[in-house]
């Protein structure tokens, strides 16, 4: 990437939360809205990430949408994995996680293509004997907007982003 779509990510996307809020803009009269998205949206998260964890994942869910209600009228899929300790890095490039994790997600996009209007959580069982593995199922378990928020502490810590964020676009003036 060049340094504009570097500082474009970095300023809309994790200083700004343009997406989050519906206000990403790609191209003049051109905005990104996740309501707007059609497609199944799948959401891959870790207990171990300690730079995007679950809770950070997961909350643009409510914010957007705030009842899963609203998911369904909108007629929208949204599916979440939430593996118990794989770090940042690992569930992008971890050899075990692409066996089980990555395998399970692209081995069932057909599945989720499928799924009625709803948020569920891909839930990835291994029935093993012997030390070695049986079997593997995946189900879809719906969820309640209450499993997404019991992940994190509240909302409140995130008010003080709004002033960081203005102070950062402000002290970005001084470099463009």
């Amino acid at each position: 990437m060049n340094r504009e779509e570097i500082h474009f990510i970095v300023d809309s996307l994790f200083v700004g939360n343009e997406l989050e809020q519906g206000r990403l803009q790609l191209e003049e009269d051109r905005w990104v809205n996740l309501k707007n998205f059609k497609d199944p949206i799948v959401v891959f998260a870790s207990q171990g990430d300690n730079i995007t964890p679950p809770q950070q994942a997961l909350n643009w869910i409510y914010k957007v949408y705030k009842t899963v209600d609203e998911i369904k009228r909108n007629g929208q899929v949204i599916v979440y994995i939430i593996h118990p300790r794989i770090g940042h890095l690992g569930i992008f490039v971890g050899s075990k996680i692409a066996k089980r994790e990555h395998s399970a997600i692209i081995g069932t996009v057909d599945m989720i293509e499928y799924l009625p209007p709803g948020l569920y959580e891909m839930v990835i069982t291994d029935e093993k004997g012997d030390d070695q593995l049986l079997e593997r199922t995946v189900e879809f378990v719906e969820r309640g907007m209450e499993d997404i928020l019991k992940l994190d502490d509240g909302l409140d810590d995130e008010e003080a982003f709004g002033a960081v964020s203005a102070i950062s676009r402000y002290n970005d003036t001084m470099y463009l």
